[in-house]
């Protein structure tokens, strides 16, 4: 059920409810009149009156008479479009208080089926839009940029998604977004690791490599990590990450029929040839 039908559902009840209420009291009220003396009765009666000319006179001329329960549900009512919240932003609400981790969301939607329209997928663009506040407040490292981008990755192609960030990027609300997954799958971050002298096995794994799984070929981050491996080799002067290091990491992320792909695929990549001629040998 939508948001406006929810709404509708409340005020009828609310309706029902306050309706009940006014038959109730009115009932007690002929019981207890028939039984009072005269003089409770003319006080009922200036009561009464009292109470009749708090109303107010319509623009038209007639007497608009104030019912209190009646108030109530009109201040309700207002209290519910006067927030100005579109049915979307509610839901992305209900999301963050529901402290659900947008990987299971990611899952309950069924974001990753390989039919899903990345471009024209309402329910995509609202994860999107969940993902941000999120991050906000469980902090960046709840969920990564390339967290995201891998569970995309999962059923699309590193095209694909290339082609929906810069879609984003013009979306109302989701540009920053956008950018900050582009940066991370940039390659900004090798000279800035480089520095910080972190082992090429600790990089695979901040990098979150082995979320890439089979598609760890497609993706550019994976082959920023082997310029990084050579980088690091060739500033510290050894082999800090030798091949069985190597193939054991691989061997970790996707299964061993798609390793003879990525050794091959590794072969016609420079300063790799050896390597991945000495990871197939491993294989045998």
């Amino acid at each position: 059920m939508g948001i406006a039908g929810l709404m509708l559902v409340t005020v009828v009840a609310l309706l029902a409810g306050a309706l009940a209420q006014e038959h109730t009291t009115q009932a007690y009220s002929v019981k207890r009149t028939s039984i009072v003396s005269k003089s409770h009765i003319s006080i009922a009666t200036e009561r009464q009156l009292r109470s009749f000319q708090t109303s107010t006179l319509r623009e038209d001329g007639e007497d608009r008479v104030n019912v209190p329960w009646l108030s109530k549900v009109d201040d309700l009512i207002q209290s519910m479009f006067k927030s100005s919240l579109s049915p979307d932003k509610v839901q992305i609400g209900t999301w963050v208080q529901s402290k659900v981790h947008p990987k299971d969301l990611f899952s309950t939607l069924r974001l990753g089926e390989s039919a899903a329209k990345l471009d024209d997928n309402p329910n995509l663009l609202q994860w999107f839009r969940f993902v941000a506040p999120y991050q906000t407040k469980h902090g960046e490292k709840a969920i990564l940029n390339l967290d995201v981008y891998y569970l995309l990755l999962e059923t699309h192609s590193n095209q694909e998604l290339m082609t929906l960030l810069k879609s984003l990027k013009k979306t109302p609300g989701l540009s920053k977004f956008a950018s900050n997954i582009q940066e991370s799958l940039s390659g900004a971050w090798v000279s800035k690791t480089l520095l910080k002298e972190t082992s090429s096995k600790t990089a695979f794994e901040v990098l979150r490599l082995k979320e890439a799984g089979s598609k760890l070929d497609d993706t550019p981050v994976f082959h920023q990590w082997l310029k990084y491996v050579e980088a690091y080799r060739a500033k510290r002067g050894t082999v800090m990450l030798g091949d069985i290091d190597m193939f054991s990491l691989l061997q970790k992320t996707m299964p061993e029929r798609e390793l003879t792909t990525l050794f091959y695929s590794l072969r016609k990549v420079p300063n790799m040839k050896n390597n991945a001629e000495t990871m197939q040998r491993f294989m045998l």
